[in-house]
């Protein structure tokens, strides 16, 4: 039988109550002790006394907040007058703007105008045009990519060869499309004949130009495949509009490699200055100091993209431009 049954008569033994005592909270206006920080120390400040610790500046130091929404843009003026060169520095700006970069100057030794930057998205949309807006590089200057310099060699406008001209011959579903009665379903057809036969010449005249590039010989196999489905495959006419699209956006590519491979590459293993002969191309946007000096030297126009500063060479300071008027902006 255990000692503390319920059956057993001896008394049971009483254990000791603890109190819980609880503490009472400071009182608001009870005086804290200031603990003072050791001052700043700067470069004319005398040594640390001998004896004492030396001050850990890492625990002053602050970052510079970065620059939000909300914030005053950097004033930008120009510091240069009278009429600027035809070609200035590698980092001069004939034209220069801030424009939604908050903190970067772009600017442009050749060029007027400044193009709208395109900024990056997570999906290209297709307006009715076909086309992809500002992220066009057929079109409209890009981010320069290590790999696809001829991106920036495609030609700016057909002037310089007349060939070009259905290249760049704005699309439009009510002019360019016509509805095919000879099938069974409604709302199906192709893009009109005459603009076909236009565009489908140009896969015999690039496969000719650029077929000794490896990348060529890929861009001319999706030409072959984009002129087919415009040929032969009804659709509803967005999408006939958007091949006829990547139809010219291939041709005008092949034109760009075929720049690169004729022109720009002998320039750049060239050790002549090619900076007065600027190229009638799309050019593109810059961060590297390396790329901006050799597009500078071998005639490649471009908008670099560079930290707000006074000393950088401004003769005029412009606005972003919009797109272009035949670049639609309706989905």
């Amino acid at each position: 039988m255990s000692q503390y049954d319920e059956t057993s008569t001896s008394p049971r033994p009483k254990f000791p109550k603890f109190h819980k005592k609880t503490r009472a909270p400071p009182s608001p206006t009870a005086e804290v002790e200031s603990v003072p920080l050791p001052e700043r120390v700067t470069a004319s400040s005398s040594p640390t006394p001998e004896g004492q610790s030396p001050v850990n500046h890492s625990l002053l130091a602050s970052p510079s907040r970065p620059i939000r929404p909300g914030d005053p843009i950097p004033v930008l003026k120009k510091n240069r007058f009278g009429t600027p060169p035809d070609v200035c520095g590698p980092w001069e700006g004939k034209v220069a703007t801030i424009g939604s970069l908050n903190g970067f100057l772009v600017t442009s030794p050749t060029r007027e105008y400044i193009p709208r930057y395109p900024r990056e998205v997570e999906v290209i949309q297709t307006y009715e045009d076909g086309f992809w807006g500002e992220h066009e590089y057929s079109r409209h200057p890009q981010l320069y990519v290590e790999e696809m310099t001829h991106l920036a060699c495609i030609p700016a406008t057909p002037e310089q060869d007349e060939m070009l001209f259905d290249l760049f011959h704005p699309l439009h579903a009510s002019r360019d499309w016509t509805e095919d009665r000879d099938i069974a379903v409604h709302g199906l057809g192709l893009i009109k004949r005459e603009m076909r036969k236009s565009l489908a010449r140009f896969e015999a005249i690039s496969a000719a130009d650029a077929s000794t590039s490896r990348y060529g010989s890929f861009l001319i196999m999706l030409l072959r495949q984009a002129v087919d489905r415009m040929n032969y495959l009804p659709s509803v006419a967005t999408r006939s509009i958007a091949v006829a699209a990547h139809v010219q956006r291939l041709a005008l590519e092949l034109e760009g490699l075929t720049t690169y491979l004729q022109v720009v590459l002998p320039r750049i293993e060239s050790s002549e200055d090619f900076s007065h002969s600027v190229l009638d191309v799309v050019g593109g946007f810059i961060r590297e100091g390396a790329v901006t000096q050799t597009w500078h030297r071998v005639g490649i126009p471009y908008w670099v993209l560079q930290p707000v500063s006074s000393e950088v060479a401004v003769w005029r300071v412009v606005q972003e431009d919009a797109l272009p008027f035949w670049l639609s902006t309706r989905p």
